[in-house]
């Protein structure tokens, strides 16, 4: 079996604007320790991440106690929000209850969950029978979970809005997720979030 735990970044320092760079707080360095010493009981075999600064700083503390690489893939970035004059939650809303909807120079959900799953699939791929950790965001996150849940729509996405990090664990038997075992959340740390 392949087991990949999907995580969510820790707390971001919302002060700095510049997006793919935006680090952690302190806070979310700490839990990312706290993170490291939940995953390191697991058998972790690989690390892949979203090149954003603090997706990288989410898995920085689990690739020094396992002593492995942290491999980053843009393909486990951030959805691309793009541009647009309406508020955070009227965004969202569109989104989810549209999944094909984006604004100019930005991404759907829909693309996004494209991209991750083709991305998952190549880490099932590459690490057949072994445990694999991937940091990536939390609408790219949300949109995963879409996938294996139809139902999981704006209001669940809103319950876990203040997850940082936030892990959620998949298994499969076979090259990729059509041979989907289990998909369970199996832990969080709640930050307000105040993006």
């Amino acid at each position: 079996m392949t087991t990949i735990y999907l995580v969510r970044h820790c707390e971001p320092d919302f002060s700095h604007p510049v997006n793919p760079t935006r680090m952690l707080t302190d806070t979310g360095r700490e839990d990312a320790e706290t993170l490291a010493d939940f995953l390191s009981e697991k058998r972790i075999d690989a690390i892949y991440s979203s090149p954003y600064t603090r997706a990288v700083e989410t898995v920085t503390p689990l690739s020094r106690i396992t002593r492995l690489p942290i491999i980053t893939d843009t393909i486990f970035r951030e959805r691309e929000g793009g541009r647009g004059d309406d508020s955070f939650e009227e965004f969202n809303l569109h989104q989810w209850n549209d999944f094909s909807y984006k604004r100019s120079g930005g991404e759907s959900l829909a693309e996004t969950q494209e991209r991750m799953i083709t991305g998952i699939n190549d880490v099932i791929r590459e690490n057949p029978g072994d445990d694999a950790v991937i940091s990536s965001h939390g609408a790219a996150i949300g949109a995963v979970m879409r996938y294996f849940r139809p139902t999981f729509g704006y209001h669940e996405f809103m319950r876990v809005i203040d997850f940082m990090p936030w892990v959620i664990r998949i298994q499969v038997h076979g090259n990729d997720l059509s041979s989907l075992e289990a998909v369970e959340e199996i832990f969080h740390i709640h930050r307000p979030y105040s993006g």
